[in-house]
């Protein structure tokens, strides 16, 4: 699977990062100062004319201290142009492939 992904990004590895979150954000937060609105479907507001097609692809490495990094999987991302009932439409498909390891 790897292979098909674009040469420019085979070589480009993710590292899991720990994020810490503030305690103060474990607490419930007021509500939004401005109420919310829902977006409907077709809704001229919404303008997503600037996407273009792509194809990402990435090895996903752990890599541990004083320990050798090793592959997890790959993780693949890809926006294609599509047409449905005549409309030019953008279908995303994201995909994810990790090995099985036994803990």
């Amino acid at each position: 699977m790897i292979d098909r992904v674009n040469r420019a990004v085979r070589g480009v590895a993710l590292t899991p990062v720990s994020l810490v979150t503030p305690s103060t954000f474990l607490y419930a937060q007021s509500p939004p100062s401005a109420p919310t609105e829902a977006v409907m479907v077709g809704d001229p507001r919404v303008d997503g004319s600037f996407l273009k097609p792509y194809k990402n692809g990435w090895k996903v490495v752990y890599a541990f201290p004083g320990k050798e990094p090793f592959l997890v999987g790959t993780w693949t991302d890809e926006l294609a142009a599509v047409e449905i009932n005549g409309r030019h439409l953008l279908k995303r498909t994201q995909m994810a492939d990790y090995a099985k390891y036994n803990a």
